[in-house]
């Protein structure tokens, strides 16, 4: 039997100072072949999953700037941009709740 890899998508510890305290999408990539077909959605929970079992509470991950079609997919899958640049404002962070924390 024939196969092929659709994608893949990898987490770690938050490898930037600043926000090492949280979980980190460091890669996410599904090949153009099986874009829209549900692959990005399904590796995108998956990696969520993954960093909600490592005890984090937010995540983060950086996308070059002014990438329309990712903006788009992280925004529709709970990502919002923080404000934050890096490489002279060609890559820009965005950030994703994993749980909602109890007050106290």
């Amino acid at each position: 039997m024939d196969s092929e890899v659709a994608g893949f998508a990898g987490t770690s510890p938050g490898r930037d100072a600043s926000v090492a305290h949280l979980g980190e999408l460091d890669t996410i990539a599904v090949r153009s072949t099986f874009w829209r077909l549900g692959v990005g959605r399904a590796l995108m929970a998956r990696a969520l999953d993954q960093l909600v079992t490592d005890g984090y509470d937010e995540a983060f991950l950086w996308t070059r700037a002014n990438y329309r079609r990712g903006d788009a997919f992280y925004r529709s899958t709970g990502w919002l941009p923080d404000g934050a640049e890096r490489h002279a404002g060609r890559q820009v962070r965005y950030r994703h709740p994993l749980r909602i924390r109890s007050p106290g």
